[in-house]
């Protein structure tokens, strides 16, 4: 409760219900003063800021050492004390990826810059084949990919979507098709299609290295939306998993999911934390805790399940392992589909 002067008139400003006390009792609003000086608004954020820190944190101590707890705390309607729980996504995964991008980015000049501590692995990539700049830690893989493409460039028999002796660029494809009588032309959908593929084989066979890195550069930066639309995809999975538990609805394996991927967030943070501790420290006690953050990860999703489905070990274990698989599956078929379409959508300059 703010300590501004009530408003001597028992009208809500807001909705203009008959209000009986302070606050109204269908909108909520406080009924007071609508003028106020500065005092009162610095007031206002302070009490709004440690409201909110207040709910953080009972939110997370909880979400974080009771797997499942929150969510089923949701269902039961007991709500007031934490945060909901799109807010706490929305807020946790922007300091989440504003973290990861300021340790693993990109730069416009092709160099991939992986920040640790005190120290800063820089990589370079490209059809060069150039590998580690301070730590030759070079993207064999990567690399070796670059190059079967180079050799490709050439050779008009091959392409990256199979045959495509029929057009390898976007002009080349207009041409042929401006050359066609018109009832041979290709209709509505096929010309989408073969636009599309066109568009992958000129970004990619361009020869261009920076074409490349823009490439990875544009998709590193998706992954904040790849996991967003993971999120109902996986909620209807977990529909189907335990499609026999009739009391829990679609929108309660949402808030499960959401839950879920909250405390992942977190945990990750904290293998950052322990990252950067170990390598400004040199304790490799720090790097032992970051690489058991992955095995916290998947003991916490499966006692979330458990706690949460209320289910017997085995069963559990079943539907976690299968959970597991699919949503890998999932998250591949979303990275290909974002791949198709960065590198499709325009050419890559």
């Amino acid at each position: 409760m703010s300590h501004s002067k009530e408003r001597n008139e028992k009208i809500c400003l807001n909705c203009g219900a008959d209000l009986n006390g302070r606050y109204c009792h269908k909108c909520g609003q406080e009924n007071i003063e609508p003028k106020e000086n500065f005092w009162h608004l610095v007031n206002h954020f302070v009490e709004d800021l440690t409201h909110f820190d207040g709910k953080f944190f009972i939110t997370l101590k909880d979400l974080l050492f009771k797997p499942g707890f929150l969510s089923k705390e949701y269902l039961k309607g007991r709500r007031a004390s934490y945060l909901h729980p799109i807010r706490m996504y929305v807020f946790t995964s922007a300091v989440f990826f504003l973290i990861f991008f300021s340790f693993v980015h990109l730069e416009d000049n092709g160099v991939v810059k992986v920040s640790k501590g005190k120290k800063s692995n820089v990589i370079h990539i490209g059809i060069d084949g150039a590998e580690s700049v301070e730590t030759k830690k070079a993207n064999d893989s990567l690399v070796k990919v670059l190059d079967s493409i180079k050799s490709t460039k050439n050779n008009d028999k091959l392409s990256i979507l199979g045959d495509a002796n029929y057009a390898k660029n976007v002009n080349e494809y207009d041409s042929i098709q401006s050359s066609l009588p018109a009832n041979k032309r290709d209709g509505f959908f096929r010309k989408f299609y073969n636009r599309r593929r066109a568009l992958i084989s000129q970004n990619m066979l361009s020869g261009d290295e920076n074409v490349y890195r823009k490439l990875v550069n544009e998709l590193i930066h998706s992954i904040p939306k790849m996991m967003f639309i993971l999120l109902p995809l996986i909620a209807l999975l977990l529909k189907l998993l335990y499609v026999r538990k009739k009391q829990f609805l679609y929108i309660d394996h949402a808030i499960f999911i959401i839950h879920l991927f909250v405390a992942i967030y977190m945990f990750w943070l904290f293998a950052y934390g322990f990252d950067y501790l170990g390598n400004i420290t040199g304790l490799k006690f720090f790097k032992w805790l970051e690489g058991s953050m992955l095995f916290v990860i998947l003991f916490y999703q499966y006692k979330a399940l458990r706690n949460f489905y209320m289910q017997r070990r085995f069963k559990t274990i079943i539907k976690f392992c299968i959970f597991n698989f699919i949503t890998f599956l999932i998250f591949l078929f979303i990275g290909v589909i974002f791949f198709i379409n960065t590198a499709s959508s325009a050419p890559i300059n």
